[in-house]
C-alpha cells in the first residue's frame, strides 16, 4: 500500500468528541476546547534498539508508545482526550505489522476514550514511533511536580522495579510489567485537592522523586523498606537485585506524589474503591536532602535511567 492508502486502512475513522472539528486527513487537526478547560499535551518517542527490540510483537510496541504517554496525562489529573501519530517505518515494513500495532493502537484508544487526530507517516532505516497526547483539565486543577510542602506524606502506587528486573531476567510475569504497563488515569484524576505534588515513575522512583524535590524546593525522608516490590520481583534471590535496584531502574509508570497526612484515610480509601495498591514511603523535610530511613544520604550516582 502507499502512505495514503495505509493511513486510510489503518488509522483513519470518525472521531468520537464533538470539540474535534478537523482530524486526521486535514494539513493539521482544529480541536474547539471549551474555555473553562486547560489543554495539556505530551510526547513520547519510542526507537528500535533503544526502547523495544526488533522482535517485539507490533501489538506490544503500539500499547506502550500509548501507555506512556496516558501515563504522563495521569501524572497532571487529565482526563485523555486526543492524540497523533508520527510513525517512521522501515522500507520492508509489511501490513500484517501494521493491522496488528493498528488494532491494539486502537484498543488502547477505545478502553481511554481517544480520538487519533493526526499525524505523520515516513520511511526510516530503523522504526521510531512518536505519539502525541493531549487531555483535558478544569482551569486550574492539575498537578504540578512543585507544591509539595514539609511534613507531606510521600506514595508510590502500584510496585516498583519489575520492569527493570525483567530485562535482567526475561522473566515473563516481569515482561508483562515492562511491556504493558498500567497507566494510573482514573486514579490521577481523583488526586485534585488531595495530592500537593505528583510525577509518573519513568527514569526511577528516587529520580522522580528528586525532580518533585528540586520544583519544590524541598528534601525528603525515604522509608527504603517500605518501598513496594511484587512477589515475582521478590522471587529472586541475588544481592544485586535489592530494593535499591528496584527503586533507580525505571520504566514503571506508576505515581509517586506528595499529600499532607490530613488526607491519609481519604486516600487510602480511593486506592481501595480503584483497587490499586498505594504506599507511604516517605516524608516531605526541609532542605535539599534525599535521605534514607536512617537520617542517611542516598548518595547514588545516577538515581535512576540517564537519557543522555
Amino acid at each position: 500500500m502507499g502512505e495514503f492508502e495505509r493511513i486510510k486502512t489503518y488509522f483513519k475513522r470518525p472521531c468520537r468528541h464533538p470539540e474535534v472539528v478537523f482530524g486526521v486527513g486535514d494539513d493539521a487537526a482544529l480541536l474547539e476546547v471549551a474555555a473553562d478547560q486547560q489543554l495539556v499535551i505530551t510526547v513520547d518517542t519510542l526507537n528500535e534498539d533503544v526502547h523495544f527490540s526488533k522482535d517485539m510483537p507490533a501489538a506490544a510496541i503500539a500499547y506502550k508508545a500509548m501507555a506512556v504517554n496516558l501515563s504522563d496525562l495521569a501524572a497532571m489529573g487529565a482526563v485523555p482526550r486526543y492524540f497523533t501519530l508520527s510513525l517512521s517505518l522501515p522500507s520492508d515494513m509489511d501490513d500484517d505489522w501494521l493491522a496488528e500495532f493498528s488494532k491494539s493502537l486502537w484498543q488502547v484508544a477505545d478502553q481511554y476514550s481517544l480520538d487519533l487526530i493526526g499525524g505523520d507517516t515516513c520511511r526510516h532505516s530503523a522504526l521510531s514511533i512518536s505519539i502525541q497526547m493531549m487531555g483535558l483539565l478544569p482551569r486550574k486543577m492539575a498537578l504540578h511536580r512543585e507544591g509539595a510542602k514539609v511534613g507531606d506524606d510521600i506514595y508510590v502506587t502500584g510496585t516498583i522495579g519489575d520492569a527493570g528486573l525483567a530485562l535482567k531476567t526475561q522473566d515473563p510475569r516481569l515482561l508483562l510489567r515492562l511491556h504493558y504497563p498500567t497507566p494510573r488515569v482514573s486514579f490521577a484524576q481523583q488526586l485534585h485537592k488531595k495530592a500537593t505534588a505528583c510525577i509518573d515513575v519513568s527514569d526511577g522512583l528516587l529520580a522522580d522523586l528528586q525532580h518533585i524535590l528540586t520544583a519544590s524546593q524541598v528534601g525528603a525522608c525515604v522509608n527504603m523498606a517500605s518501598i513496594p516490590l511484587s512477589d515475582a520481583f521478590l522471587s529472586y534471590v541475588d544481592p544485586q537485585i535489592t530494593t535499591l535496584f528496584a527503586a533507580t531502574c525505571g520504566d514503571d509508570y506508576e505515581l509517586c506524589f506528595t499529600a499532607p497526612v490530613s488526607q491519609r484515610e481519604d486516600l487510602q480509601q480511593l486506592a481501595h474503591q480503584e483497587k490499586i495498591r498505594l504506599t507511604l514511603i516517605g516524608t516531605i523535610i526541609a532542605g535539599s536532602a534525599l535521605l534514607n530511613e536512617t537520617g542517611d544520604p542516598l548518595t547514588i550516582n545516577p538515581l535512576g535511567w540517564q537519557h543522555f
